[in-house]
């Protein structure tokens, strides 16, 4: 097996990077990277020790956003914010979309803005590298972004909810772990928080389709070609210049005449 690449920028994680770990590359966050992590980690749990209360991180929510919590409160907080917000159920996402997501959610945990722990990046590449797939509803997000897909895909990590199996069907995800030789990650300060937050979901599908756009839009292409030389129409139609100015439209007729 080929080594894994190791990042050392985010900007590693590139469009075509997250395509090859959805097709079943796993990498690694380079030491470097990880200490630039870690050290935006500190300085954000630093923060939250002496300055004031955080909704949702040392306080409750909604209702309960005046009442503070302890510092173990928080820890268990933050598993109980996957926890009680995987509420969705199949059809669900396939393997190549659901890793792309979590892909993109490294990505975006590797700039430092998130303050989470490199140990969490590192947690989720080894998920990658063990083959484990969340089981991730298909169906629409709703009025709070990505909350129950995100929820799904991320509870895992802490050993909540269900994964897909080979048969098509799912698993508890605290047996998918175990037989990896994996822990369920005891999230620390906010990081519930941060696995919730944005949509990598909506990046991570969109990437894909992309790809595949591309890849259709290639072979319609050559269908086109292929009619217009089997009926020996001539070429000079198929030139930019007769596009007159469309440029969308001029690189679409030198593909064909190409």
């Amino acid at each position: 097996m080929a080594t894994a690449p190791a990042l050392s920028a985010p900007e590693d994680l590139d469009p075509e990077l997250i395509r090859k770990i959805a097709a079943g590359q796993h990498v690694l966050v380079g030491p470097a990277l990880a200490a630039r992590t870690e050290a935006s980690c500190a300085r954000a749990r630093a923060a939250l020790r002496g300055g004031p209360p955080v909704y949702g991180v040392s306080t409750g929510m909604g209702a309960l956003s005046h009442v503070s919590l302890s510092a173990a409160e928080q820890r268990s907080h933050q598993r109980n914010l996957l926890a009680g917000r995987a509420t969705g159920s199949a059809p669900w996402l396939g393997v190549a979309e659901v890793r792309a997501i979590i892909a993109v959610r490294l990505r975006t945990f590797l700039h430092g803005e998130a303050g989470v722990s490199a140990a969490i990046c590192h947690a989720l590449t080894d998920l990658l590298a063990a083959g484990i797939t969340p089981a991730v509803p298909a169906g629409g997000a709703g009025c709070a972004g990505e909350v129950i897909q995100l929820a799904h895909c991320f509870g895992p990590l802490a050993g909540i909810g269900r994964v897909l199996d080979r048969a098509g069907g799912t698993r508890p995800a605290c047996d998918a772990l175990r037989e990896a030789g994996l822990s369920p990650f005891e999230l620390g300060p906010k990081e519930g928080i941060a696995l919730l937050a944005g949509v990598p979901g909506a990046t991570a599908l969109s990437l894909l389709a992309e790809a595949e756009a591309g890849s259709l839009l290639a072979m319609l292409t050559a269908a086109a070609a292929l009619s217009i030389a089997a009926v020996r129409a001539p070429v000079d139609p198929y030139a930019s210049v007769c596009a007159r100015g469309d440029a969308v439209l001029g690189t679409v007729l030198e593909r064909l005449r190409a």
